[in-house]
This record gives C-alpha cells, sequence and structure tokens, in this order.
C-alpha cells in the first residue's frame, strides 16, 4: 500500500505542520499540548510511534477558540485551517478541527476520495471542555453531545444510522449548532477540577486538571513541544501499561487507507 512506503515521509511533513502550529501558539500566548498517540511517541520513541500516521494536539476551550481567529492569517499558505465552518462538507464526530496540507492527499477508512472538502495530511486539534464532577451528569451531557454529533453528521454528510437521519429531519442544522452552543458555553462558565474532550467531540476522556498545569516542554523529533504536566498520568490513564509495545500484527497505520504526496512535477 502507499501509505506503508510513504509513511517516514508523510510524519516529516507533519511534523514541519506542528512545528508551524507552535510558532503560532507561541506568538499569540495560547496553550497547547502533544495528546494521545503523538504524546505517547515523545514518551515512548522520542518521535512518532514508528506506525502512527496522524499528529495530535489539545487546547483548552479559551485557546481552542483564541486559534481559530489567529490560524487563519497565520498559517502558510501550504496549510489550511479545517473546520465544518471553514470547509464545506467537512465534519467528524472525534475532531473537530484540523490543520490540513495542501499538497497531499489522503484517504481515511470511511473516505472515498469524491469529497468535496480538503483531504491533505492532518493535525488534529482537540478542544477541551471543563466537565462535571458528578459522574452521572457527566454521563448525561457528554451522551447527549455525541448523539448531538451523530445528528449533525447526518445533515451535513448524509451518512450515518437510520434513527438519526429521522431524527435530523426534525431539527434544522442550526437548531442544532445553538444546542452544542448552549453546552460549551455553559461548560466555559464552570469551575471544575476535571477536564476532558469537548462536547464537540464524541470521545469521552477525562482528567484530573491539576495533572496537566502549568505545561512542560518535551522531546519529540529533535524538538521541544508542550506536553501535561503529569505525562505518566495521562498515558497510563489512557493507555493503561502504555510503555509496553503492541503485538506486531496491530503496528499499523490506523488513519489513512491511502495517501498520495504532490511536488512541482506532480504526485511521488
Amino acid at each position: 500500500m502507499p501509505v506503508i512506503n510513504d509513511l517516514r515521509k508523510a510524519q516529516l511533513i507533519m511534523l514541519n505542520m506542528l512545528q508551524e502550529i507552535h510558532t503560532i501558539c507561541e506568538s499569540n500566548d495560547i496553550e497547547y499540548w502533544l495528546d494521545g498517540g503523538t504524546l505517547l511517541g515523545a514518551v515512548r520513541h522520542q518521535g512518532f510511534i514508528p506506525w502512527d500516521d496522524d499528529i495530535d494536539i489539545a487546547m483548552t476551550r479559551e485557546n481552542y477558540e483564541k486559534f481559530i481567529k489567529v490560524a487563519p492569517f497565520a498559517l502558510p499558505k501550504n496549510l489550511y485551517l479545517q473546520t465544518e465552518h471553514t470547509d464545506r462538507g467537512y465534519f467528524d464526530t472525534i475532531s473537530p478541527m484540523k490543520v490540513r496540507d495542501k499538497n497531499s492527499q489522503v484517504l481515511e477508512w470511511f473516505e472515498t476520495g469524491k469529497e468535496q472538502y480538503h483531504l491533505g495530511l492532518f493535525v488534529d486539534i482537540f478542544p477541551y471542555d471543563n466537565l462535571p464532577e458528578n459522574p452521572l451528569l457527566r454521563f448525561i451531557k457528554k451522551d447527549f453531545a455525541r448523539n448531538l454529533l451523530k445528528i449533525k453528521q447526518t445533515k451535513i454528510q448524509s451518512r450515518g444510522k437510520i434513527k438519526y437521519r429521522l431524527i435530523g429531519k426534525i431539527f434544522t442544522l442550526q437548531f442544532l449548532d445553538n444546542i452544542q452552543t448552549l453546552l460549551i458555553q455553559s461548560a466555559k462558565k464552570t469551575s471544575s477540577s476535571l477536564i476532558g474532550f469537548g462536547y464537540d467531540s464524541a470521545l469521552k476522556r477525562v482528567y484530573k486538571k491539576r495533572k496537566f498545569f502549568p505545561l512542560k516542554k518535551i522531546n519529540f523529533e529533535g524538538n521541544e513541544f508542550y506536553a501535561p504536566q503529569d505525562c505518566d498520568y495521562y498515558l497510563s490513564h489512557t493507555y493503561g501499561d502504555y510503555m509496553s509495545l503492541p503485538p506486531k500484527e496491530q503496528q499499523l497505520p490506523k488513519h489513512i487507507k491511502n495517501l498520495k504526496i504532490f511536488t512541482e512535477k506532480g504526485e511521488e
């Protein structure tokens, strides 16, 4: 498969994208940290997990919203800020924002190549919201938000389960957006000792806020980027025995099923 042959080349492109994002954040007092498999790679491999095919970073809601305002004007011409509002037809129930490379094309498992939105190599950017300390209330609000996202997906991309399609016929997209905004605004006004993936992401992980801040710098591919203060807490909470490698048969790219990298002469 092309993705296997070009994976390291793709990783280096994404590393350059992360460096650009880091520079923008530093220049505009925006806090971010390496998240998910990228943080795991930084700790366990001092760089990419050898078979990883994307980069994950995260921001608190305040910083996330600031980045959305700044990035379109600060990103270099080869990069593009992708959200459901900047790129018609794009919608991801997991990652509401990406920075995309314009000089490549990647297809994830659910994509065909006929999509009208940008399909370049990407850095996922996840918002973190304050989450209720009460477990039941937290479950109710996150589950409600997760279902809301699935309904929105049927309206934006015309795919999803029939039950969500039927519910989607009842409500306008603007109404659904307004409900989602109310959830996010409520979280911004609520103090909590817990943070986790925001109400515009279906991921449900939750963490102790004090384990993240102040952020610290960590080595990733010979560069320093920001990470949670207690990486061991984050990685243990997320992955369990994170220093042990998965079985060989699982050491494969998770997101990309096809990859094309373009040069001035055309596709490589």
